[in-house]
């Protein structure tokens, strides 16, 4: 089958487009631009501004001019789902919950993969490690459109960190709604300075970058635990 993805919005949105896509590839599947007439295309939707909410829609109608069906998810259509299940040729509204359900929607003997297999021509893993946020700010939409907080377990995440760096990526960025909630959720609880020394210690991994992180979460270590080997943080922050 012939599949389409276009996505908006943040690292997260990437993050589960590039895992959709590594599924695709290993079930057989062809990607395609929107110009080469896919037979599916799947719209990853954002909502953090009006802007983007006007840039989803019009991606959406772009992919329904496509000519194949359309199966819409993301921030946007979770706000708005009466209103993207009436645009022209959305097949399918999947809630934000459900992403990792994606594949089946698309091919029922399709099993969900959330190692990487080909990487294609990217250098960079994205690692979606947290999803949803706790906090209830009235100028934000995504807490709504996300749920609460919820974490991928260390082991899982080193899994696919040790994957990834197999396949040939070379830098893994982590990224979450609200990456500095990673592992409070957890039991037992562990942070995000916990996962990154972690895949840093047991993935040969040659750098890691946080996607974005709140300025009050970034805290000196107060343990004695091995530090990695090498600085192979990326000095910047979002």
């Amino acid at each position: 089958m012939r599949v389409s993805l276009q996505s908006l919005g943040c690292k997260v949105n990437q993050a589960e487009i590039l895992d959709l896509e590594h599924a695709l590839r290993r079930g057989g599947h062809e990607l395609v631009g929107l110009a080469e007439r896919p037979d599916v295309c799947v719209v990853n939707t954002c909502t953090v501004t009006s802007k983007s909410d006007y840039q989803s829609r019009q991606l959406i109608r772009r992919a329904a001019r496509a000519g194949g069906r359309v199966i819409v998810t993301g921030c946007y259509s979770q706000m708005n789902q009466d209103r993207v299940s009436g645009m022209d040729n959305v097949h399918h509204v999947v809630e934000n919950r459900d992403k990792d359900k994606l594949i089946k929607y698309i091919d029922d003997k399709l099993k969900v993969i959330n190692e990487p297999v080909s990487r294609g021509s990217r250098t960079r893993y994205f690692l979606k490690a947290q999803d949803g946020c706790d906090h209830s700010c009235s100028y934000c939409l995504v807490w709504k459109a996300r749920g609460r907080s919820r974490s991928i377990a260390l082991g899982e995440a080193i899994k696919r960190a040790r994957a990834a760096v197999e396949t040939g990526y070379k830098e893994i960025v982590l990224s979450g709604v609200h990456l500095g909630l990673y592992g409070q959720d957890l039991v037992p609880r562990i942070s995000l300075p916990d996962l990154m020394e972690e895949i840093l210690l047991k993935t040969e991994v040659s750098r890691i970058r946080l996607s974005s992180l709140e300025i009050n979460e970034i805290t000196p270590r107060k343990d004695h635990r091995p530090q990695p080997p090498e600085p192979l943080m990326c000095a910047s922050f979002h």
